[in-house]
């Protein structure tokens, strides 16, 4: 499939910290800490590069080292960072995140003020970045003007593109709600699917049913991540779960990206949904079960 593919979306550093007892609450906790750049949209243009794709990211950054710094680190691993652009007085997003022993996620803050920030002229002056892709994938941390321009550019410069949504968190999920009609393809978890259908989402009669809701609102495809229970499959042509992989945990930081990006690069290479969703969750399997948010090289099950 030709033209490329495009990545629109956030971009930030993440610090992670991970404690090597269980958390004690007031008081300063022995453990491991680590820097890193993050941002869902960025973390997928990146686990794309390595995978060996044509990728361009659009995403803003701070007038600061730390964005500059991104760039360049960006640019080194193969993405195309002509449309990564400077936001006026903002700052580079920063995520925090405390990590219990086992890798699992005890607290998070996400300093990401520049995501409001961006407006439809920044994506406007960018128009160029969607021109002729084959993929377009979005997160959900632009701003509902900014992702409505997206959509609309996405429309005019790449008409016959794949539009992937990935919700990020339950509340921004809700942004892609008036968009469904527009995306071939979103992948929440449980809870943003709770959200996005205002269905609950415990049982997998219960997914299946919110699924099915998101699909009558016009998605053509809607993959549920479900954690340890695998993917809830939903398009036209098969219903079903895939089970997971089972591998050691040591970090859950960036499955969700890497999903994502396995999600667009089977959408790219022309899978079957069977084939994406299970090479899709190989990839995440495989950050989970590493100290990195991304891929450092195709793992073996991408050559």
């Amino acid at each position: 499939m030709g033209g490329g593919m495009v990545v629109v979306g956030g971009a930030n550093v993440d610090i992670k910290g991970r404690a090597q007892a269980e958390w004690v609450p007031n008081t300063s906790n022995p453990g491991v800490v680590w820097r890193a750049d993050g941002g869902v949209g960025r973390n997928i243009a990146e686990n794309l590069a390595v995978l060996g794709c044509p990728v361009r990211l659009v995403a803003p950054v701070g007038e600061d080292t730390s964005g500059e710094a991104m760039v360049a680190h960006l640019r080194s691993v193969g993405v195309q960072v002509d449309h990564v652009f400077a936001v006026a007085g903002a700052r580079t997003g920063t995520y925090v995140a405390l990590l219990d022993p086992a890798g699992e996620m005890a607290w998070a803050v996400a300093d990401m003020a520049i995501m409001d920030a961006v407006e439809p002229d920044h994506l406007t002056m960018h128009r160029l970045a969607f021109q002729d892709a084959a993929v377009i994938c979005l997160d959900a941390n632009l701003p509902e003007p900014a992702l409505t321009t997206a959509l609309r550019l996405a429309a005019d410069e790449a008409p016959d593109a794949v539009l992937i949504g990935e919700p990020v968190s339950a509340p921004k999920s809700l942004r892609f709600l008036p968009h469904l009609h527009r995306l071939h393809v979103v992948t929440p978890s449980r809870d943003e699917l709770a959200a996005m259908s205002g269905l609950p989402t415990t049982t997998l009669p219960e997914v299946e049913r919110a699924a099915e809701a998101l699909r009558a609102r016009g998605v053509e495809t809607v993959l549920v991540t479900l954690g340890g229970a695998g993917v809830y499959v939903d398009c036209p042509a098969w219903r079903g779960v895939r089970p997971a992989h089972s591998v050691p945990v040591v970090d859950v930081t960036g499955a969700g990206d890497a999903f994502a990006a396995g999600v667009a690069y089977g959408c790219f290479a022309g899978m079957s949904w069977v084939e994406t969703v299970d090479f899709a969750q190989g990839l995440a399997a495989h950050i989970v079960s590493s100290e990195h948010s991304v891929l450092r090289a195709p793992p073996p099950l991408a050559l």
